[in-house]
């Protein structure tokens, strides 16, 4: 097999999104319109590998999926995006994850509901091995454990930095060996509070102390959705304002395009102010947009 190498390597769970945008969410027994609908492909992992791409970087993603419609859908949807593809495994024994998202206008709130697949852990064959070691950046939440620990090995082997997507509500112990791991930190203010256990003081206090449980990462940025994010530079921790966009029309995936215009900044060679700047206008962007992915 010819390796493609990447600058990004992305181990996540892949879903295949159908999205419809509604004035406001449906009562129940009630049949409604939708302005338009889309199918994407969402999975923060997958988002943040499809926003990196579409940006300029080199990018590959890994997942297990099946040969069922949404999984072919979700590889056909990536690879329209630039992103590598060639390494995902499929078999027979999985099927993909799904969700059905309706996104009101009114409120500009969503609502989702996830069907899980058939899911069969991913395993590392020695050319997933070969890519985490060429890659500059490892990019991962916490799915695929056991291919994280060998993945892991191999970053810390051979200096590829390992970047962790912590999202809100995803906080759980199962997963803190994964964060103390890794070299750069962005995580949801809720992951943030929970991690250090506490949701009262105020989200300054919140970034110290998170930055004093994991001090072995390089980065730590917290995010705050619509009020922007902090992040520590120069032993400083700074605050960042959103770029809020007259032209939004869906805010699904925005917080994971912020991952992916952060890490194609970083592999760039940019500043760590810059990689702000560019993560904060990817997730501005992508609330333009319909579904997770940037628009081809």
């Amino acid at each position: 097999m010819n390796i493609r190498k990447s600058s990004i390597i992305g181990i996540g769970v892949c879903v295949l999104d159908r999205l419809m945008v509604v004035g406001d969410h449906p009562s129940a027994d009630s049949v409604t319109k939708a302005d338009c609908s889309i199918v994407s492909v969402g999975g923060g992992i997958a988002v943040a590998m499809g926003t990196a791409s579409h940006l300029g970087s080199s990018v590959t993603m890994l997942d297990r999926l099946g040969h069922d419609e949404a999984s072919t859908l979700i590889v056909e949807r990536l690879r329209e995006l630039g992103v590598n593809v060639d390494s995902i495994s499929r078999s027979t024994k999985t099927t993909a994850s799904e969700a059905s998202i309706w996104s009101a206008t009114k409120t500009q709130t969503r609502s989702i509901v996830f069907c899980p697949g058939q899911e069969l852990d991913l395993e590392l064959n020695e050319d997933h091995l070969e890519q985490i070691a060429e890659a500059e950046v490892l990019h991962i939440n916490g799915r695929h454990p056991r291919a994280l620990e060998k993945a892991i090995r191999i970053a810390r082997d051979k200096g590829t930095l390992v970047s962790f997507d912590g999202g809100a509500h995803r906080y759980r112990d199962g997963i803190l060996d994964f964060v103390k791991a890794s070299d750069i930190l962005i995580v949801a203010e809720h992951f943030a509070r929970a991690a250090v256990d506490d949701f009262d003081v105020s989200i300054d206090e919140i970034c110290c102390r998170f930055e004093a449980r994991f001090p072995s990462a390089q980065v730590h940025v917290v995010t705050v959705g619509d009020k922007g994010c902090w992040y520590r530079e120069s032993n400083l921790w700074k605050h960042h304002p959103a770029v809020l966009s007259e032209k939004t029309i869906d805010t699904t995936g925005c917080g994971d395009a912020f991952h992916g215009g952060f890490l194609h900044a970083w592999v760039s060679g940019e500043s760590l102010s810059a990689c702000i700047e560019t993560a904060t206008l990817a997730a501005s962007r992508q609330s333009e947009v319909l579904g997770s992915m940037p628009k081809v």
